[in-house]
This record gives C-alpha cells, sequence and structure tokens, in this order.
C-alpha cells in the first residue's frame, strides 16, 4: 500500500479516537509546536502579556517603566491589631523593611511563600502561581504584626519594596511611632501630612483605615463662626479636627492659637497644637487650620464646639 495513504489512515485514527474521548483534535500544523501527554497533545500558549495602564510593559519607554516601578516602592505606617495586605508575583521577590527588629517569622502555609530574615528585612518569594495565605511578625516584646499574603497573576498587580513604619515601636531606641510618642511629642508634619494629603496616601497603600480614621462631619457653627470639616483618629493616640473659620465682626481681627479651645458639654480641653493658615482676618475673611489633641480622654464621637478664649 502508498506509505501516503497508510499515514493518511493512521492519522483519521487518532482524531476519530481523540474525538471518542471528547478531545478535539489539534489545529492543523501546530503538531510540531505541542507535547505529547498520554493520547492527548498538548499546546502550550503564551501568558498574557503584563499590561501597564493598558499599555504592553515591553512597549513602554525608560521614564514610563521607572514610573511603574518605583510606584512599587511604598511606605506605610501599621500598628497591632491592623492586618496588611500583601500579593507577591511569581519570579520577584518582596523587600520589607521593618523600622525594628523582627523576632520571628510565621507563615501559615511554607509551601506557598518562602521567606528569608535578615534583621530588619523580610524577603517573601512565591513558591507556587496561585492562592493566598496568612504571616505574622512577631516584634519584640511579643507584639504582632497581621499580614496576608495574595500570589499575584503578574508583576503589574504585585509589590516590590514596602517600608512598615511600626506605630509606638522602636527603632534602634528612638520612638517610631509614625505620629506620636512620650519621648518626642506629636510629629505635626506627619499629621499634617495626613490631613493635607489623606485621599492620597490612603490610595497609594501610605496608610490604612486601621492606622488612621477619617470621619466627615461638614457642619456650621451658627453660634462660633467655626466650619467643621474632618476628625482624623489616629490608632497611635492624636486626635485632629479640621475647620474653617470666618471673622463674624465687621473690624479686622488678631487670632491668637493659644486661645482655642475644645468644648464638650461643660468640659473645656486645651488642643496641644492648633495650626491656623492666617491669623489676622478682615471682616467676613475665612481662614483654614487644625487642632490637635495629644491623648484625649473623651469619645471623638461626641458633640463638639472650637471656641476662642
Amino acid at each position: 500500500m502508498n506509505p501516503k495513504i497508510v499515514l493518511v489512515l493512521l492519522s483519521a485514527v487518532v482524531a476519530s479516537d481523540l474525538m471518542a474521548q471528547g478531545v478535539p483534535p489539534p489545529p492543523s500544523g501546530a503538531r510540531s509546536e505541542g507535547r505529547q501527554q498520554g493520547n492527548v497533545v498538548v499546546i502550550p500558549q503564551a501568558p498574557d502579556p503584563v499590561l501597564v495602564d493598558g499599555k504592553k510593559a515591553q512597549d513602554l519607554d525608560e521614564n514610563q517603566m521607572r514610573e511603574f516601578l518605583e510606584s512599587k516602592i511604598q511606605t506605610i505606617h501599621q500598628s497591632e491589631g491592623a492586618v496588611e495586605l500583601l500579593r507577591v508575583a511569581p519570579g520577584y521577590a518582596l523587600t520589607i523593611t521593618f523600622s525594628e527588629s523582627i523576632s520571628s517569622v510565621v507563615i501559615g502555609d511554607p509551601n506557598l511563600v518562602k521567606f528569608t530574615n535578615k534583621g530588619r528585612v523580610l524577603v517573601l518569594s512565591a513558591n507556587t502561581r496561585s492562592g493566598d495565605t496568612s504571616m505574622q511578625i512577631v516584634l519584640p516584646g511579643d507584639r504582632i504584626l497581621n499580614y496576608h499574603i495574595f500570589i499575584a497573576p503578574n508583576f503589574a498587580e504585585a509589590q516590590s519594596t514596602l517600608n512598615v513604619i511600626v506605630a509606638g515601636g522602636n527603632k534602634d531606641g528612638v520612638a517610631g511611632s509614625p505620629y506620636y510618642n512620650a519621648d518626642e511629642g506629636l510629629d505635626i508634619r506627619a499629621i499634617a501630612n495626613v490631613i493635607s494629603n489623606y485621599d492620597a496616601l490612603e490610595q497609594e497603600g501610605a496608610i490604612s483605615r486601621q492606622g488612621v480614621k477619617r470621619y466627615g462631619i461638614f457642619r456650621k457653627s451658627d453660634i462660633t463662626s467655626f466650619e467643621y470639616y474632618y476628625i482624623y483618629v489616629f490608632k497611635s493616640g492624636p486626635v485632629a479636627i479640621s475647620f474653617a473659620y470666618r471673622n463674624p465682626y465687621n473690624y479686622e481681627v488678631r487670632y491668637d492659637e493659644s486661645r482655642l479651645r475644645l468644648q464638650m458639654g461643660n468640659m473645656l480641653f486645651v488642643p496641644d497644637y492648633v495650626s491656623f493658615n492666617q491669623t489676622h482676618l478682615a471682616p467676613g475673611e475665612t481662614s483654614t487650620g487644625f487642632a490637635v489633641v495629644a491623648d484625649p480622654d473623651f469619645s471623638p464621637n461626641q458633640p463638639f464646639e472650637l471656641n476662642w478664649n
């Protein structure tokens, strides 16, 4: 029999056998690119391209690539009781630097993620292509930071470098709370940065709702000429109130920040810090500002007023 006829008949038999098993035959011309697994020909497919803002990673210019990679470097403030989400991509390491030394690392599923711990630096890498697990970081004094790790499908959805500032902790013996500590007092610059850039910081993952909670007030007082915007409750202690004030008099007034008081019922509290953008106000002129109480002994959801003493 003609060899070509024999080959055609054998091909037909294989195709018929595959169809009987519910497996479609490979497309024409694909046999040389596939690999045989039993009676099934497997055709490997290339992974989907990594997209950055809708553009393939390989099509980014140098500046766009640098901007994308730098966006993977983040700084967050974390305290006990808050859970941070981590995303590790196969083939890429996630390096986490803590503001103090690590006592131990506990991984829920060590087969999913492997780690290397060197002092204050923890390096995570994925062992699988999918899945999730928990992780606890034990700090000196048996304090625990909680995390949940997800295996990201690609680097576009993963993290690269994370700097963790531990609230209420110590870095080489220096108090490391991002907003307040007993040795250094209020960190007004950090607090002001949160008040001015809360939405952007939250979107970037630089702060979490567990670390700093913001409550909208948007109430105008007909008695004191203050308009209240937000209350910021910092897990490490301080409470801040952002506001605007309008001069109700028909003459210019110079306002002294040290005379501002927080009134709750019959109680008056002296803020630890007051920022008033403009102290000289013409009639009807408005200025914005914020007041901070470092260690309040009241609930921030109580009714209050700001007054000049």
